[in-house]
């Protein structure tokens, strides 16, 4: 069974791991296994730049594997 949060599918369809239900902001594990946020570095205070992880904080499965 793939996660819906890290598998290869089209970014458009994987769940993000957070929401802002006040707006439009998310953060989701994009193409590259970069923590991504819906805001583009620096625009907005918060804003994250791209964080590399190496293991899927929703099924454990290591990202360095390709699958």
């Amino acid at each position: 069974m793939k996660c819906e949060y890290c598998t290869g599918r089209p970014l458009l369809e994987r769940k993000n791991l957070m929401v802002s239900y006040s707006s439009d902001y998310k953060v989701f594990i994009n193409q590259c296994n970069y923590l991504e946020d819906s805001v583009i570095g620096n625009t907005v205070p918060h804003s994250l730049h791209g964080v590399k992880i190496n293991f899927c904080p929703m099924c454990g499965r290591d990202l360095g594997k390709h699958s």
